[in-house]
């Protein structure tokens, strides 16, 4: 256990923390087409709370216990497909002040025991890596997926659009996909299939355009599009062909 923090889940949309949590760790450390407004974040923090989503929110956020000022967090959904359970990681991101003493390590760990906790049968867990970062999930085991030496092409599907016309405000953020089985046993055809479905459920959760955003109709179905078209493209790569190196072993 480390010392000198204490990681608390935040399960409270109107906890009066999470503006500072989002001016003080998500903002400085993000682009705004890498984030979602923090409405968005609260209004999904309030449907985990209602029980009105199948994949509960986990933002869970590490303290300094002197001044119990927020110095790193996780953020992922934990898909819930009956006793079947996958995760999907959206960022993790800690002050350059207290990087290296392992508290982005011990929010994976604390992510992937909520997976676990909440289902019988663990599969995969995926997150959308940032140019820079891979030398951190290589060290908690979430490979790259490839094609033989050549990562999978994929793509962040836009998180905020244009309410007059649909348009995304932001083009769509080429990220390395990365993926961590959770159970030992797992061949490469069930790897495959689910990660396709954590995929799929990960942008419905996270980046499917909701009707009351838009002025018409006719907008609302062009973001649909949008998003869908992205998302598609992501799926196409994965059922082409996926391979995960795990330690150097083709999986």
């Amino acid at each position: 256990m480390l010392k000198n923090y204490y990681i608390e889940r935040i399960i409270d949309p109107n906890d009066s923390r999470l503006q500072y949590i989002y001016e003080s760790l998500l903002q400085p450390n993000f682009s705004p087409d890498e984030i979602e407004p923090i409405k968005k974040l609260r209004t999904l923090i309030e449907n985990t709370v209602n029980k009105t989503t199948r994949n509960p929110l986990v933002l869970m956020v590490a303290y300094d216990n002197r001044d119990e000022n927020p110095i790193s967090l996780i953020n992922g959904n934990i898909l819930d497909f009956g006793e079947v359970g996958c995760g999907a990681i959206g960022y993790t991101v800690t002050k350059k002040e207290h990087r290296r003493k392992g508290l982005a390590s011990s929010l994976v760990k604390a992510f992937e025991e909520q997976i676990r906790k909440n289902n019988r049968c663990p599969k995969v867990s995926i997150v959308e890596s940032r140019r820079g970062s891979g030398g951190f999930w290589d060290k908690v085991g979430y490979c790259k997926v490839q094609n033989g030496r050549t990562n999978i092409v994929y793509y962040q599907p836009p998180i905020d659009f244009d309410f007059r016309t649909g348009e995304p405000v932001f083009g769509t953020v080429k990220e390395t996909l990365r993926a961590k089985p959770l159970n030992e046993e797992m061949g490469i055809e069930d790897f495959r299939k689910w990660l396709a479905i954590s995929v799929k459920e990960m942008s419905r959760e996270w980046y499917l355009p909701e009707r009351t955003n838009f002025e018409t109709e006719r907008a609302y179905r062009n973001a649909v599009r949008n998003s869908e078209r992205t998302v598609k493209t992501n799926l196409d790569s994965i059922r082409d062909t996926v391979k995960l190196r795990l330690q150097g072993v083709l999986v």
